[in-house]
């Protein structure tokens, strides 16, 4: 049961429930409980990250819509329930539920993951290990076409993870696991890995990394 508590304000309630034998999908629901809009989803199909964005100058609701972690869509709706726009990944790859951000200059910011094959005899591995490395993309709503992408295997070491290593080079190793993507105050990207236990500042015009904070490389010294 929903209850109010002290001190709350008075804004609606975002949520996207799934499972439990019944629709799943976006949900806005007043603080205490009713039902303000709710758009169901065909079955085995779920709504993540279902929030309110500006694009264009006028406030959306935006959301990933899918069947699983990846191969999903983003989808934008107006202020009258009407969808005006989706997004995918581009260049062949599936569309990541963790985030879908819509930047200031009405580009999304998405993310994806790769299957690729490293070398890691560096670091005790096998030479042809497969491997789960992490995709942004900026896309151009309008067109889909890609903007910008950044791979984590292109900037940040295999030495630099956390996670265990499989017991078969053929089983991929998701060394890095990118689980958010978001705009710094001057327009360049923070980006969150949970296996390199790391947020990295990218230069959204090179795609160098500016500096790490946490992991193995941590530009800065925590007292």
């Amino acid at each position: 049961m929903l209850k109010q508590g002290a001190g709350n304000g008075n804004g609606d309630i975002f949520i996207a429930p799934q499972g439990g034998g019944y629709a799943g999908g976006p949900e806005i629901i007043t603080n205490t409980g009713t039902v303000i809009w709710f758009h169901a989803l065909p079955p085995g199909e779920a709504a993540t990250d279902f929030r309110t964005q500006t694009y264009q100058g006028r406030p959306v609701l935006t959301w990933f819509q899918g069947e699983g972690p990846g191969g999903g869509t983003d989808y934008i709706y107006n202020d009258r329930y009407q969808q005006i726009a989706e997004v995918r990944a581009g260049n062949g790859y599936q569309t990541d539920f963790h985030e879908f951000l819509i930047t200031p200059w009405n580009t999304a910011l998405i993310l994806a993951d790769t299957i690729g094959t490293a070398n890691l005899t560096s670091i005790g591995g096998p030479a042809g290990q497969e491997v789960v490395d992490g995709i942004v993309q900026e896309i151009d709503i309008t067109t889909g076409k890609v903007i910008f992408q950044w791979n984590s295997a292109d900037h940040v070491p295999y030495r630099d993870s956390y996670s265990p290593r499989p017991g078969s080079a053929a089983t991929p190793w998701d060394w890095f696991h990118i689980n958010a993507v978001h705009l710094d105050t001057d327009g360049n990207l923070l980006i969150n890995s949970r296996f390199t236990w790391t947020s990295y500042k990218v230069s959204l015009h090179t795609g160098k990394i500016i500096w790490e904070l946490g992991g193995k490389q941590s530009t800065f010294k925590l007292r």
